[in-house]
């Protein structure tokens, strides 16, 4: 299970609307399509141009066919990955152990409201939890584990990765497009 939780950092919140009332368009993938999907997973502003290099059928084709991939929510959004340095933020991914597995829920929830965390990944059949912080300065990252481990003290903190690399999009495994 993972999710991530990267509005907290703008003050704002994605809303998707409900589609259930419209008509939706009843479309069904092609190896074409696929191929299309693959390029946009990797660089979703990637033009319809640059697409026909690698699919074999004209610009204005590919156009049409993003529009029906949309239409019928192959393609539900696009969006952008954020270099978190480059907006002053510190980057940690922390990895606990669960000891107390009573309390696992009650830890998920906490960790996921909390304001310095940005992603959470709860292995399933595991009693580890990952989960990535965004601080404004690294001494900050202390406190933030010191108020969790004060609420949950039979966690222990196994590993953690300071990256101040950028979001990079890897897309979506290749078995996807086969």
């Amino acid at each position: 299970n993972m999710e991530f939780f990267y509005e907290k950092y703008f003050n704002s919140h994605v809303l998707l609307s409900s589609y259930k009332n419209k008509f939706e368009l009843v479309y069904t993938i092609d190896d074409y399509d696929k191929k299309i999907l693959k390029l946009l997973s990797k660089n979703s502003r990637i033009s319809c141009i640059e697409i026909s290099k690698y699919v074999p059928i004209s610009s204005v084709a590919i156009s049409q066919r993003i529009k029906n991939l949309e239409k019928s929510k192959y393609i539900l959004s696009y969006s952008i990955y954020i270099s978190p340095s480059k907006i002053g933020l510190y980057q940690f991914y922390f990895f606990i152990e669960n000891r107390n597995l009573n309390e696992r829920k009650k830890l998920y929830s906490y960790i996921k409201s909390h304001p310095a965390v940005c992603s959470l990944i709860d292995y399933i059949g595991d009693p580890f939890i990952e989960f990535c912080v965004f601080v404004n300065n690294p001494y900050e990252v202390r406190k933030v584990i010191q108020d969790i481990s004060s609420k949950f003290n039979d966690n222990k903190v196994i590993d953690f990765l300071f990256t101040d690399e950028d979001f990079i999009s890897h897309g979506l495994p290749q078995c996807i497009f086969r």
